[in-house]
């Protein structure tokens, strides 16, 4: 169990994001839009942003941004226990441009391999996103059935 203590951080600072390396978007999928929209003019045109979350749709929704913009999706597993996240399952995480003129952000991987492995860099990762969704259709609806956590569904 990792407890993680709630921190408030002004993640909308402008002073703050024009000195930003890389803006990491941790949203719900319908959430991400307006946020990084909303961001965007504060940040310099060179700063990555990476968009981490279920769900498709956004980056049709984020075409006319001019910084890159990057996708990713993780296995990692976690659940909330009150005010704690309990991490229940490594994984790995995919990150890999959105768009063609996005370029190699492949540095990147590394960085984040550090803070929480596995970390794995993808031209193409769109292919990763999808499998993610496909995973999701089968793994939401047991749950559900079950009424379990999907780190319990091998039980079942």
């Amino acid at each position: 169990m990792v407890p993680i203590f709630n921190e408030s951080l002004t993640a909308n600072d402008p002073d703050f994001l024009a000195t930003s390396d890389l803006l990491l978007v941790t949203l719900k999928a319908w959430q991400v839009s307006d946020a990084v929209k909303s961001l965007a003019s504060t940040l310099p045109v060179t700063t990555p942003i990476l968009l981490i979350h279920n769900g498709m749709g956004t980056i049709e929704e984020l075409q006319n941004i001019q910084q890159p913009l990057l996708m990713g999706t993780t296995t990692h597993a976690a659940r909330r226990d009150g005010n704690v996240i309990i991490h229940v399952a490594n994984g790995i995480t995919h990150i890999g441009p959105a768009r063609q003129q996005d370029g190699d952000y492949s540095y990147l991987a590394d960085i984040l391999q550090t803070v929480l492995p596995d970390v794995a860099w993808h031209n193409n990762i769109r292919a990763e996103l999808w499998r993610k969704l496909a995973v999701n259709c089968v793994i939401n609806p047991l749950t559900a059935i079950w009424n379990c956590p999907n780190g319990e569904l091998r039980h079942h």
